[in-house]
C-alpha cells in the first residue's frame, strides 16, 4: 500500500464513529400502535341548550349540543382543544347538522357562555402590561373589550380546584371569576433607572423580593387566588374579596338569588392547629380548611357601579365547605364538606352534602344541616358506599329538593340522585355491567362510568367512559316529576349513546378495543380486617390461549381509585397481550370510610398484600401466568412497585416506577405534602398529633421502615425509574437516591428524567415515551 493510500485509510478510520445506539429498540410496531391510541380524543364539558317548543305538554325538547374535546398533539407536545356543535332532536339519539370541529384559539384561556345563550365572555391574552383581555360578545357582535392591567390582578385561575369556569349573575349583567392577586410588594430599582424612555442613563433592575408562598404542586410561582367581578353595565372590574383577609385564598364564586351578592370559598393559610408553618399542597388534597363567605353586592344607583358590602363567614373557618350551589327557588344553599378528610388527615375521604337555609344563613351563625351523611361500617356491594365527590354540577338541581351529583360508586363513577330533604340516594346510571345498556361487546363488556354534563329541555346529557370503549356522549329523558328518581326502588334512567358526536378511534384502535375483555373481581384480603373486600379490575385480550403475562398497576394516592375510564395506555398494553391488573386495595376511595381509614399506619403492609391478593385472584381464575408478572406504578403506585419487588423478589420479573415514593424519611423534608408523610406512616391519630415542620428521630425511623428503601437490598428484578424534574410532590432526589441504592445492590436500573414535567408526567410526549419504555421493558423480561 502506498503512503498516500495508507494515510487515506487511516483518515477514513479516524472519521468513522461508532453508531449511537437508540434505546429502547425493537418496539417500532408497538410505538406506532401507541401513537394510534393517542389519537383518540377525550371529552370535556358538554353544553346543552333547549331550542324550540316541546312537541307535547311536558315532552322533551330539541337540544343544541356543544361538545368540547381534547386530543394529544404529539409533535407540538400540547393538547389540541376543539368543539363540535349539533342539533339533537327530541326523541332521537342521532344528531343533525353536526359542525366540523372548531379548534380553540391559542390565545383564549376560557369561553364562558351565558345561561341564556345570548352572550359569551372570552378570557384572552392581554396586551403588553396586561394580564388578560375580557371580550364580551352577544349573538352577532363584539360588545366591548377590556384590558385588565397586571396591577389589578394576574392570570385567570381555572384549575378545577380553586375555580372551574366563570359565574354569570342571574340578570346576566355581571360575571364573577377567579384570578391571581397582583404582587404585594416590589424592590426598589437598583443602580439606575427602570425605564430610560428618551433620556440617556444607567439601566437599573428590580430584585426578586420576598419569596412567594404558593400552594405547591402545579401552583409553583402562582400567587393567591381571589374573586373578581366584571360589571357589564359599567364595563369595569372590581375585586369582590378586597375586604377579606389577604392571607386567605378565594375562589368558586356562586351568585346569590336575585344577584344580591356572592358566596365564595375561602381557603385558610394553615389548617387549625397546624405545626407545619407553611401552605401545604392542594392538588388532590381535600383536607385543607376552607369556609363559605357571603359578600353582598349592590349597585350604587340605577345603572351605577357594583359595590361590595361587608363580607360574612357563614360556615366554620376550621372545617370544610366547597362548591356552594343554590336550589332553584334560592331557599337552600347546598355544599360539599370534606370535614372527615380534614379531621383524619387523609387527603381524601368520604364527603358529606350539607345545606343552609337562605337568606337566613347570610347573617352567619346558622348551623348547617347534613343532608347526606357517611354510612356506618362497610356497606354491602349493592348499597350506597358513601359520597365520593368534589363538586356539585352546574345543572345539578332538578327541583328544590332533588339534586344530581357525579360520584364514585366502588369501581365506577355514577350519577346519583339525592333528596336533600330526606338524604335518600339512588343511582340514575348503571353501577354494574349487567345493567349497563352501553357495555361493549353485546353487553359483556365493562360497566362504564357516567358523568352529568348538562340538564336542558327535559333531558340529561352526560359522558360515558370505559376501559374497552372510546368516550361517548350519552342522553336520557327525565321523568316529569324529579321526585320519581329518589323514591324507594327507583331504577336507573334509560341511557343512550348520541350518534354523530363524541369520540372516535382509528380503525386499528377500534379493532383492538373490540378484542378486549374487562372483569371486575371481588377480592377478600388475607391480612387485617378480611371483611373489607375490595375490587380489582382486570383488562385483557378476549381471544387468548392459556394464562397471560401480566402487569400489576396499582394506583397512587393512596386514597384514590382506578374507576371505569378511558386509559389509552392500559388498553394499549392489553392489546399487546398483557393482563392489566388494577387493584383498588383497601384505603381506596369509593368503598367505605371504614375501609379507607384502615390504611393509614399500615402503608407498605396492607396495600402491598392486597396487591398480592389481587394477583392471586387473577392467577386462580386462570388468566395470568404467575411466572411472568411485572409491576408499573406512579407516586404511591411507585411506592407499591418498590415494595412488591423488595418484599416479594421472586414473584416479579421487572418494575417501572413513575415519580415514586421511595424513602419517606427523605421525602418529608422536600415535599409539598409534609402531612401525608406523618399520617400515612403513623396513622391518622398519631400522624395528626406528631406532624410538624421538624420530624423527630423516631418519626424518621418509622418513615424509613415503611418505605421501599427498607427492602432495597432484596430487589432482584431490573427497575426503570421515571422522574419529572419539576415535581414538588415527590421531588426527584427521592427517586435518584433509590436508583443509587439499587445500583449499589447490583440491580440493573435505568433512570429517565423529563425536564419540564411535574408529578403527573402527563405532557403528551412524556406520556408517550413512558409507555414506549414500559413496553420495551416488559417485552424483554416477560417474554415466554
Amino acid at each position: 500500500m502506498s503512503a498516500q493510500a495508507a494515510g487515506d485509510a487511516a483518515s477514513t478510520a479516524a472519521d468513522a464513529k461508532p453508531a449511537v445506539p437508540e434505546v429502547p429498540s425493537g418496539v417500532e410496531a408497538e410505538a406506532a400502535a401507541l401513537a394510534a391510541f393517542a389519537e383518540v380524543p377525550t371529552l370535556g364539558k358538554v353544553v346543552a341548550r333547549a331550542v324550540g317548543p316541546a312537541r307535547a305538554q311536558g315532552a322533551p325538547r330539541d337540544l343544541w349540543l356543544t361538545v368540547n374535546t381534547a386530543t394529544r398533539n404529539l409533535p407540538a407536545n400540547t393538547q389540541r382543544k376543539a368543539s363540535v356543535s349539533a342539533l339533537l332532536p327530541a326523541g332521537s339519539t342521532q344528531v343533525l347538522g353536526a359542525s366540523v370541529p372548531t379548534e380553540a384559539p391559542a390565545d383564549t384561556s376560557l369561553l364562558a357562555p351565558a345561561p341564556s345563550g345570548r352572550q359569551q365572555l372570552a378570557f384572552k391574552s392581554g396586551a403588553e402590561g396586561c394580564s388578560m383581555s375580557l371580550c364580551m360578545w352577544n349573538e352577532s357582535r363584539l360588545l366591548f373589550e377590556l384590558q385588565v392591567p397586571k396591577g389589578l390582578h394576574g392570570a385567570l385561575v381555572n384549575d378545577g380546584y380553586f375555580a372551574a369556569g366563570a359565574a354569570w349573575s342571574p340578570g346576566e349583567d355581571a360575571v364573577a371569576y377567579t384570578a391571581e392577586v397582583p404582587p404585594g410588594e416590589k424592590t426598589p430599582v437598583w443602580c439606575g433607572q427602570e425605564s430610560l424612555k428618551d433620556a440617556a442613563g444607567a439601566k437599573g433592575w428590580r430584585g426578586v423580593g420576598t419569596a412567594n408562598e404558593d400552594w405547591g404542586e402545579l401552583n409553583t410561582g402562582k400567587r393567591l387566588p381571589a374573586v373578581y367581578v366584571l360589571d357589564a353595565v359599567t364595563r369595569t372590574v372590581i375585586k369582590a374579596t378586597a375586604s377579606l383577609p389577604a392571607e386567605v385564598s378565594f375562589g368558586q364564586p356562586a351568585w346569590c338569588p336575585g344577584g344580591s351578592g356572592l358566596v365564595v370559598v375561602g381557603w385558610q393559610q394553615y389548617n387549625p392547629g397546624s405545626a407545619y408553618a407553611k401552605r401545604l399542597g392542594v392538588v388532590f388534597c381535600y383536607n385543607r380548611a376552607c369556609a363559605l363567605y357571603y359578600i353582598p353586592l349592590a349597585r350604587s344607583g340605577p345603572g351605577g357601579a357594583l359595590v361590595a358590602g361587608e363580607p360574612v363567614a357563614i360556615t366554620d373557618l376550621g372545617s370544610s365547605a366547597v362548591s356552594p350551589t343554590f336550589n332553584p327557588s334560592g331557599t337552600t344553599l347546598a355544599y360539599i364538606s370534606h370535614h372527615t378528610a380534614l379531621k383524619t388527615g387523609t387527603h381524601s375521604a368520604t364527603a358529606t352534602l350539607n345545606t343552609l337555609p337562605w337568606p337566613k344563613a347570610a347573617a352567619g351563625g346558622v348551623a348547617p344541616r347534613v343532608a347526606v351523611d357517611i354510612p356506618a361500617g362497610h356497606p354491602t356491594p349493592g348499597s350506597f358506599p358513601g359520597l365520593y365527590t368534589t363538586s356539585i354540577p352546574d345543572d345539578g338541581f332538578l327541583s328544590d329538593t332533588v339534586l344530581l351529583l357525579n360520584a364514585q360508586w366502588r369501581s365506577t363513577t355514577s350519577v346519583l340522585a339525592v333528596d336533600v330533604a330526606t338524604g335518600s340516594v339512588s343511582p340514575v346510571t348503571p353501577v354494574d355491567s349487567a345493567s349497563d345498556p352501553l357495555a361493549a361487546n353485546g353487553g359483556s363488556g365493562m360497566c362504564g362510568s357516567y358523568s352529568l354534563s348538562a340538564v336542558a329541555g327535559g333531558r340529561v346529557v352526560g359522558t360515558r367512559v370505559a376501559m374497552d370503549a372510546v368516550p361517548q356522549v350519552v342522553v336520557a329523558d327525565l321523568p316529569a316529576d324529579p321526585q320519581d328518581l329518589v323514591r324507594q326502588g327507583a331504577q336507573p334512567l334509560a341511557w343512550s349513546a348520541v350518534a354523530g358526536l363524541g369520540s372516535s378511534a382509528p380503525l386499528a384502535v377500534a379493532d383492538a378495543l373490540a378484542n378486549l375483555e374487562v372483569v371486575v373481581q371481588s377480592v377478600t384480603p388475607t391480612i387485617g380486617n378480611t371483611g373489607h373486600t375490595f375490587q380489582s379490575t382486570v383488562l385483557m385480550p378476549r381471544k387468548r390461549e392459556g394464562p397471560l403475562p401480566a402487569l400489576i398497576m396499582p394506583h397512587g394516592g393512596p386514597h384514590t381509585a382506578i374507576t371505569a375510564g378511558w386509559y389509552p395506555a392500559y388498553a394499549f398494553l392489553a392489546s399487546l397481550g398483557y393482563a392489566v391488573i388494577c387493584p383498588n386495595y383497601r384505603g381506596s376511595t369509593g368503598f367505605s370510610q371504614e375501609s379507607l381509614a384502615s390504611l393509614p399506619g399500615k402503608c407498605g403492609s396492607h396495600d402491598v398484600q392486597d396487591c398480592m391478593d389481587a394477583l392471586g385472584a387473577a392467577v386462580a381464575a386462570g388468566w395470568v401466568d404467575s411466572g411472568r408478572v411485572g409491576v408499573v406504578g406512579g407516586s404511591h403506585g411507585g411506592f407499591l412497585t418498590g415494595h412488591l419487588l423488595g418484599q416479594h423478589p421472586d414473584r416479579f420479573k421487572a418494575g417501572v416506577m413513575r415519580n415514586p415514593v421511595c424513602n419517606i424519611a427523605l421525602m418529608v423534608g422536600m415535599t409539598d405534602i409534609t402531612d401525608w408523610c406523618y399520617v400515612e406512616v403513623l396513622g391518622s391519630e398519631a400522624g395528626m398529633k406528631r406532624g410538624g415542620a421538624v420530624p423527630t428521630p423516631e418519626d424518621l425511623a418509622a418513615m424509613w421502615a415503611a418505605s421501599p428503601i427498607a427492602h432495597v437490598s432484596k430487589v432482584k428484578a431490573p427497575m426503570t425509574i421515571m422522574l419529572g424534574a419539576k415535581d414538588r410532590r415527590v421531588p426527584p432526589p427521592d427517586g435518584l437516591a433509590y436508583a443509587s441504592a439499587l445500583r449499589a445492590a447490583g440491580v440493573p436500573v435505568r433512570v429517565l428524567v423529563f425536564p419540564e414535567d411535574t408529578h403527573a408526567l402527563d405532557r403528551p410526549q412524556t406520556e408517550y415515551e413512558q409507555w414506549v419504555n414500559v413496553t420495551a421493558v416488559m417485552k424483554e423480561h416477560l417474554a415466554a
